[in-house]
């Protein structure tokens, strides 16, 4: 019997986001409920396992990459300089650290 149906989804997540990031695939691997669980709360469980197991200088750049992608952000080929949107992604991400840190 898979002792992880035992236990209720909320205690699951909390279990799960104290898992090391292989840990975790392991489980999600050999079992269905768990997989089915990381799956309805993974932005929680994305942004625990960020926090708590990488470099927050690293987690921060990924929290700004992520928002650059979600704004569907493209540098223009026409402008260039400061306050134009031809700005690398590199330097979005910075701003975007600079106002959100």
């Amino acid at each position: 019997m898979n002792i992880t149906n035992k236990f209720p989804n909320e205690f699951l997540v909390e279990v799960m986001a104290h898992l090391k990031p292989t840990d975790m695939l392991s489980l999600t691997l050999t079992f269905k409920r768990p997989r089915k669980v990381v799956k309805e709360h993974q932005r929680m469980l994305a942004h625990q396992l960020l926090r708590n197991h990488c470099d927050p200088a690293v987690s921060q750049m990924a929290v700004a990459h992520h928002a650059a992608k979600i704004a569907e952000w493209k540098p223009s080929k026409r402008d260039t300089g400061p306050g134009s949107d031809s700005w690398s992604l590199g330097e979005f991400c910075g701003l975007y650290l600079r106002y959100h840190s």
